[in-house]
């Protein structure tokens, strides 16, 4: 008899606490609700929505640039600023994804050549 009531009591627990389901790995417990993991695609189109210099925080508008390769939005200015600024240490890379700047980073090898050969008195034409 003692067997039948705890297996009654056993299924009445199954029925009122739910089990915890498992998700698959593509979606991720938020809360109470499920999100879904969100492809490159949906990500870019969310990006490409952002309407804010995401380094001063402004609304974008006037001269924005691009940032080669990830293509970020920001100010103009904001950019200039934020590479010339020696105290972020990495002023060739996205301010959001530390994308490399390669086209950046080949004028800058040039600049440094040019300073090098200019100290040592070679002059070359270019």
């Amino acid at each position: 008899m003692m067997l039948i009531i705890i297996f009654v009591a056993t299924m009445l627990l199954q029925v009122i606490v739910p089990t915890p389901t498992i998700h698959s790995s593509s979606q991720i417990a938020s809360g109470t609700e499920i999100v879904s993991h969100k492809s490159s695609h949906e990500l870019t189109k969310r990006m490409e929505r952002n309407e804010n210099c995401a380094i001063c925080q402004d609304p974008l508008s006037g001269l924005t640039l691009h940032w080669p390769g990830c293509l970020h939005p920001f100010h103009r200015q904001c950019v200039y600023d934020w590479r010339s600024n020696e105290l972020t240490g990495a002023t060739a890379v996205c301010p959001l994804c530390k994308r490399l700047d390669t086209n950046l980073v080949a004028e800058m090898e040039k600049s440094m050549q040019r300073a090098k050969d200019k100290s040592y008195g070679i002059r070359i034409n270019g």
